[in-house]
């Protein structure tokens, strides 16, 4: 099962003890917060999918039945390749625009 809209994961090592635990607001949200504590983000990796949604994102999308959903699986990480954040965002397909600019080397 997706998980409806988004949402994401920190490794508990990075997070414990911070706002982030205590699901309070950070100020400039938890990737100002990784990033003053020593972990910028330095890449990150999307992975995406149009599919059939499940009977729970119907409802919390409020799509027809025969809508497809887009998935964007996305690691963040930092130094050393460090993974420091994952996020799974389920979004209406026919709502949603991704656009990506990347260097070629």
């Amino acid at each position: 099962m997706r998980v409806p809209r988004r949402a994401s994961y920190y490794p508990l090592s990075l997070v414990e003890g911070t706002a982030v635990l205590e699901k309070k607001r950070i100020r400039g949200g938890t990737p100002a917060l990784l990033d003053s504590m020593g972990f910028p983000p330095r890449e990150f990796v999307d992975e995406l999918s149009s599919e059939i949604p499940t009977e729970e994102e119907v409802v919390a999308l409020e799509l027809p039945k025969d809508m497809p959903v887009l998935v964007a699986f996305r690691v963040v990480y930092s130094d050393a390749r460090r993974p420091i954040e994952v996020t799974l965002m389920t979004k209406a397909a026919h709502r949603y625009r991704m656009r990506y600019r990347l260097p070629v080397t």
